[in-house]
């Protein structure tokens, strides 16, 4: 049985290695699973600040969601959202919001209870990652979509969403 058990630990670990080496920034040599690359843009606010951000400024929110086991959203921050024209556009036109589907963080307080991001990712309905959700001025959906969008198509999107 003890045996059984550790042959499965490590087939998992190493089909979750060949992911790693497959997936979206393979052969990177100074790419690590555990460097921190979610930091790219400086204006990341708090869900709840971008829906009272919307309210006051009647901005839309993007609310981008992530992993950081996901190599495609790693290639997002590494690639899309360090484009200087992406930065530009979502500084101007967007409240910007990240959450990860495995955070424990608090990410809103409703009637005395505190969401967690990962509870937000659920009730925001993220089918797979990375995950944009866009909402209104006043925090009702907008759209959403999964997948890995280049920078040049991520800003078609932005305009397209901020055009509603």
């Amino acid at each position: 049985m003890k045996i059984a058990i550790a042959t499965a630990l490590i087939t998992l670990a190493v089909i979750g290695w060949r992911l790693n080496d497959i997936g979206p920034g393979s052969g990177d040599s100074d790419e690590s699973s555990t460097t921190d690359v979610t930091s790219a843009i400086p204006d990341w606010i708090s869900f709840e600040s971008a829906i009272r951000e919307g309210e006051t400024t009647g901005r839309p929110s993007m609310v981008f969601i992530y992993a950081d086991w996901c190599p495609w959203c790693r290639k997002t921050f590494r690639e899309t959202f360090t484009d200087d024209r992406v930065l530009q556009y979502l500084k101007e036109n967007y409240q910007v919001v990240k959450l990860n589907t495995d955070s424990s963080d608090p990410a809103i307080v409703m009637n005395e209870q505190t969401i967690t991001e990962a509870q937000l990712v659920q009730v925001l309905g993220a089918g797979g990652l990375p995950t944009y959700v866009f909402l209104d001025s006043e925090g009702k959906p907008i759209t959403k979509t999964m997948g890995f969008y280049d920078a040049e198509s991520v800003l078609g999107l932005l305009a397209t969403v901020a055009e509603r």
